[in-house]
């Protein structure tokens, strides 16, 4: 069920695949409704939103990187279902970048001798 709303949905009324059905219940799952794009976290512009073909994640495509112009012809996937699996690169996979302004560690102070 959607992780916002609460709306459920059979797998197959919704047309995922055993595959896709088993990536959407590894994390915290949106409808199409609520659906947000899962690098900045924001909904806005939802007809730039791609949906993955994989595990229907969202994702702006001016989000991505690098950024798409326009939608792909065909399927698309974000290979996080691979990365959970170990095969993958996760959120840091080349065609997905990482968080817009990421917050840097800080450096602990130099020891004086």
């Amino acid at each position: 069920s959607c992780a916002d709303c609460g709306r459920a949905g059979h797998p197959s009324c919704l047309q995922f695949s055993l595959a896709m059905a088993a990536a959407a219940r590894s994390y915290r799952w949106q409808c199409i409704e609520c659906k947000s794009c899962s690098l900045c976290g924001t909904a806005e512009n939802d007809e730039q939103l791609l949906f993955c073909d994989d595990c229907d994640r969202g994702y702006h495509m001016y989000c991505l990187s690098p950024p798409m112009a326009e939608p792909p012809e065909g399927s698309w996937s974000c290979h996080l279902p691979a990365a959970a699996e170990g095969k993958g690169l996760g959120l840091h996979h080349p065609h997905l970048g990482g968080p817009k302004n990421p917050q840097k560690t800080p450096k602990p102070p130099k020891k004086s001798k």
